[in-house]
């Protein structure tokens, strides 16, 4: 999901390196009716709060989820994941650069692993 990420070209030349298949769609070009084609989604950082962007993000999450596909959420598509599952999202003090490890506080229903989070590396899923 293109949600308007000055990142996405980058993303998407990634998976094409990667030779990952796969179908790039703008948030104001999706078709809802049809993401059960779709085994697995990315939904990109954004450029501006937009109520419509955030609407379409948590039906794909919550199709997603009640599917049991696969699902990353990149800068902001972390935090509508976040936000969509009933989590919050609170602004750092000052800005963070480098690896940081996020630290679940409330374990949810659908969470059966552990999740740790590093800007360098990515995100790591422990059992």
């Amino acid at each position: 999901m293109d949600n308007g990420s000055i990142y996405t070209k980058k993303l998407t030349t990634f998976l094409s390196d990667k030779k990952t298949e796969f179908t790039i769609q703008k948030f104001d070009e999706i078709n809802l009716s049809n993401i059960s084609e779709f085994n697995s989604f990315i939904l990109s950082g954004r450029i501006e709060n937009n109520r419509i962007i955030n609407a379409i993000n948590s039906k794909i999450i919550k199709h997603a989820i009640s599917e049991k596909k696969s699902l990353l959420g990149i800068c902001y598509g972390a935090e509508i994941l976040t936000q969509t599952l009933g989590g919050t999202i609170k602004k750092a003090s000052n800005q963070i650069k480098g690896e940081e490890t996020v630290t679940v506080e409330k374990k949810i229903k659908f969470a059966k692993t552990k999740l740790t989070y590093s800007k360098v590396t990515g995100m790591k899923y422990q059992n």
